[in-house]
């Protein structure tokens, strides 16, 4: 009898021990702060259409997580020294690549504007820059095209940068540089502050948003795998997977 209960004892406590060694980790999940798409509740809780599929594919893939809601810079540095395992946005900071990689699906084009004052010429891409003034955000990035044209010496291009994107409109809207880079999904939620139906534009570029996961932790490679797996099975169930579209 004492026989049976020690085997007994040992099949309940092996199985314990195996689903705490299988247990997986707690996801840390930063967002930058995106009408529409993450923004805090009343209770300070991330929401949002770009919080939801996050949430979603996280659950399909089987991992717990914490949500935050963080600005760029502290995103950034968290990615780089692990305190923030997955964000979802788009990479194209150069210093941030040693220590990120990404998951293979996209989640959406993001598209970036040249914005101009209303009752102004529409430029011509990238002729009108020439000699002109441009607004850019503080610690938001652009593809490398764009910024290889922003760089260009050739071009006498004068740099203004703006610390939030209805500042940014404002600075466009008085006057106090010719064109704004923007994304177009920053500004269309901020026109009606403004009074504006439409801001003028003409599109320059395409980005694609994906996962972005922070290398400084022993289960990013596995992470990329499942969250790639849980996009492709979801997709297969015929879920929107598009944050624009939710």
């Amino acid at each position: 009898m004492r026989i049976v209960l020690l085997i007994s004892m040992f099949m309940l406590v092996v199985p314990a021990a195996w689903a705490v060694e299988s247990a997986k980790p707690v996801v840390q999940v930063a967002f930058m702060k995106f009408p529409g798409h993450a923004e805090p509740d009343q209770d300070g809780q991330p929401v949002g259409r770009t919080v939801s599929l996050v949430r979603r594919l996280l659950e399909q893939a089987g991992y717990p997580y914490e949500l935050r809601i963080l600005p760029a810079a502290r995103v950034f540095v968290g990615l780089q020294d692990g305190a923030v395992h997955l964000w979802p946005g788009l990479l194209n900071k150069p210093d941030l690549a040693p220590y990120t990689l990404e998951t293979e699906r996209d989640l959406t084009q993001v598209r970036i504007n040249l914005y101009h004052r209303p009752g102004t010429p529409a430029p011509v891409w990238p002729d009108s820059l020439q000699g002109s003034s441009l607004i850019l955000i503080t610690n938001y990035t652009y593809t490398d095209r764009l910024r290889r044209i922003m760089d260009d010496p050739g071009l006498n291009l004068t740099i203004h940068r703006s610390a939030s994107h209805q500042g940014a409109i404002s600075m466009l809207l008085l006057g106090r540089a010719d064109y704004l880079l923007e994304y177009r999904s920053q500004v269309e939620p901020l026109l009606s502050d403004f009074a504006l139906d439409e801001l003028p534009h003409i599109a320059v570029d395409n980005q694609p948003m994906r996962l972005v996961l922070s290398r400084q932790t022993q289960f990013a490679e596995q992470l990329r795998k499942d969250l790639d797996r849980a996009y492709d099975e979801l997709k297969a169930q015929g879920v929107e997977l598009d944050p624009t579209r939710l």
